[in-house]
């Protein structure tokens, strides 16, 4: 396959490309983190939205592939173009929890407990 390679270290320099294209869409926490604060400060500042970092940031997680952003107190189409935002390259998903009194038990944004 890798011509002046040994067997071990083709398999070693393949598992290090496949390592790298796992994670290729992936960004470090604290690089996500800003990201998704400035994009929460930018929404709150053009409406009276309350936004809440969910998913893998507020869990904490090492790397993150995607924002998740609650909003709550705004409709989708209130935030215009702001909806469609990506946060530094990282793709965001804009979550609308329904009010309390929509009939809807919020089960989805707390696992059914």
């Amino acid at each position: 396959m890798l011509e002046g390679f040994g067997p071990k270290s083709q398999a070693d320099i393949l598992a290090g490309i496949e390592t790298l294209r796992r994670y290729q869409e992936s960004f470090l926490y604290p690089q996500a983190l800003h990201a998704a604060d400035q994009l929460r400060e930018m929404i709150e500042a053009s409406s009276k939205a309350s936004v809440m970092i969910s998913g893998g940031l507020r869990r904490g997680l090492e790397t993150i592939n995607v924002i998740e952003l609650l909003i709550s107190g705004v409709s989708p189409e209130a935030l215009g173009d702001l909806a469609e935002q990506s946060a530094a390259g990282i793709p965001v998903n804009l979550h609308f929890p329904a009010p309390p009194n929509a009939g809807g038990d919020g089960s989805y944004f707390n696992n059914g407990q």
